[in-house]
């Protein structure tokens, strides 16, 4: 006779909600939202060195209202190897974009069949690429935010400004985004649906390629930027190179109508800041270029565009990176 108490599936952790892929400032701060308002949720992490730091506090998040106190919430702590098949039924995906594809690879036995993917970050690309790795019926959402979050430490958040993720399918039902924004709006994050994600995606990789590359080149703040010659003279090519692309694709330059003010609007909210991409390069870590100014310079060789500050940009930043010693263009 077999009792619960020898029957292994009675002790087996309970189905979460969500898993997050990802355990960096946005990737923890929709975690911990989801887990405090009641949405198990798990924090898959990068090593069991990670795992080890992880506080039994789990993680901290200070709000952006200077009267609130911070806050904690302890989504469970997992690592890839010891997922279950088809454990995860809903899976957000915040990695950088060129650290995506080898996060996810270990994850892909514990992926339901039918599972919802959201893809969350900065830069273009990587969804081309889920598309053939996770086949129907898997659904696929993209989306993009606003939120202002850094990490003080390795699982201390500040949330220093709410701003508005906004959610589209990439592969999916209207249904599955609604359940999405559903879920997250429930968890006190601004969610909306948006059915014509292409805009929002393009804008901002338009406003992270007008900004990022020349943070890192120009060794200064956002703010900064306006003072700098280089930048006055060159993020205007930028932005136009980038209208001429997605014309070039079929697609109308009303994508990027306002963009300028737009820009200037991102830098005087950001003034403080010190780019991601800048931030990388002081580490001496790998920086998004590739799905930034790079991705528009191979989009652009692919349909016989000349896109020559884009070309300039992702070329000077890949030096800047492997330490290659600057050559005068031919």
């Amino acid at each position: 006779m077999h009792t619960d108490a020898a029957n292994p599936a009675h002790h087996s952790p309970p189905a979460l909600d969500w898993h997050v892929l990802g355990a960096g400032a946005i990737g923890g701060l929709i975690a911990a939202h989801l887990e405090r308002q009641g949405q198990p949720t798990g924090l898959i992490l990068a090593s069991a060195a990670a795992r080890a730091a992880y506080p039994r506090a789990g993680l901290t998040v200070s709000p952006p209202e200077p009267c609130r106190h911070p806050w904690r919430a302890r989504p469970a702590p997992l690592l890839a190897g010891e997922l279950s098949r088809h454990s995860i039924r809903r899976l957000l995906i915040a990695t950088k974009a060129h650290q995506t594809l080898g996060a996810l690879a270990p994850l892909l036995p514990a992926l339901a069949p039918d599972a919802l993917v959201v893809l969350l970050q900065n830069g273009m690309g990587v969804m081309e690429r889920l598309r053939s790795l996770l086949p129907p019926p898997m659904q696929l959402v993209q989306g993009t935010t606003t939120e202002g979050v850094w990490r003080r430490s390795r699982f201390e958040l500040v949330h220093a400004g709410r701003g508005q993720t906004l959610l589209g399918p990439a592969r999916a039902s209207w249904r599955a985004v609604d359940t999405v924004v559903h879920c997250w709006a429930k968890a006190n994050l601004t969610t909306r649906f948006e059915a014509a994600i292409e805009a929002p995606l393009w804008r901002k990789l338009a406003i992270n390629c007008a900004i990022n590359p020349y943070t890192a080149l120009l060794q200064c703040r956002n703010g900064e930027l306006p003072d700098h010659p280089e930048w006055r003279a060159g993020h205007g090519q930028v932005l136009a190179e980038l209208t001429a692309l997605l014309q070039a694709r079929g697609r109308p330059a009303e994508l990027l109508a306002g963009i300028e003010e737009e820009l200037r609007g991102v830098i005087a909210a950001t003034a403080a800041n010190h780019s991601s991409m800048l931030q990388d390069l002081r580490r001496g870590a790998v920086t998004e270029m590739d799905h930034l100014n790079g991705y528009v310079v191979r989009q652009a060789r692919r349909l016989g565009l000349q896109v020559p500050e884009n070309q300039r940009l992702a070329r000077a930043i890949q030096r800047l990176s492997t330490g290659e010693p600057e050559r005068p263009e031919p």
